[in-house]
């Protein structure tokens, strides 16, 4: 078969373009780190006694600052010659990705609380239960920060431990794939293995997505959870 060999011609012609996908992240993971740096910093001064949705806003803005510092760092790494630039680039990866899906449940659990926050305004003598599950969720901040924070460690520590016990990072920083956050592995001494983590970590990712995208189209909690 010649689809290995057509894929690295069609990664050749986009040589030329590495350097400028380079910039373009190293500029965006900067106005990342500024801005979720620039937020953090206003509410920490300007609220000192925060309600549930402001904390879910201050944990999401952090989240948001450590996923920006990932892929600031990789598109520094991504034109240098730095050794083992092949380890660094996969586990900078996989940091990002769990960063990522800190801040999707960050954004559900803020979204939660803003919902919550709104129903007991505008309708203080009607609480659904939807409402009234989401308000002791928000009220418990301190279990709903762990749950937030916890959830996407353990899901990415298979990626962690055995990628890098199997080696998956080989051949992680030719070309763009430094720059993906979803990089397929390329043949090394354990394929079946790496290629498997890299199936997980998608599925992760796209079920996170997805289960967000549906709670903030809902406005609040979808029903079937309740």
């Amino acid at each position: 078969m010649a689809l290995p060999l057509e894929v690295s011609r069609l990664e050749g012609r986009w040589e030329s373009l590495f350097p400028a996908i380079q910039w373009i992240q190293f500029a965006v993971a900067t106005l990342s780190v500024i801005g979720s740096s620039s937020l953090i910093t206003y509410i920490v001064f300007q609220n000192p006694q925060k309600s549930a949705e402001v904390k879910s806003l201050l944990y999401l803005s952090f989240s948001d600052l450590l996923l920006g510092i990932c892929w600031l760092i990789k598109a520094l790494v991504y034109g240098t010659a730095a050794a083992h630039k092949d380890s660094i680039c996969y586990n900078l990866q996989t940091a990002g990705e769990i960063f990522y899906l800190a801040s999707l449940v960050f954004t559900v659990s803020y979204i939660w609380c803003l919902y919550a926050e709104l129903r007991r305004k505008h309708s203080p003598s009607e609480q659904s239960t939807a409402a009234q599950v989401t308000d002791y969720a928000c009220q418990g901040g301190c279990v709903m920060f762990l749950l937030s924070s916890l959830t996407p460690l353990l899901l990415m520590t298979p990626v962690f431990f055995l990628g890098n016990v199997n080696e998956c990072f080989h051949n992680f920083s030719q070309n763009h794939r430094c720059m993906l956050m979803h990089s397929e592995p390329l043949p090394s001494t354990n394929t079946s293995v790496c290629s498997t983590l890299y199936l997980y970590g998608v599925t992760v990712f796209l079920a996170s997505f997805f289960f967000s995208l549906l709670t903030i189209v809902n406005n609040g909690p979808p029903q079937w959870i309740l």
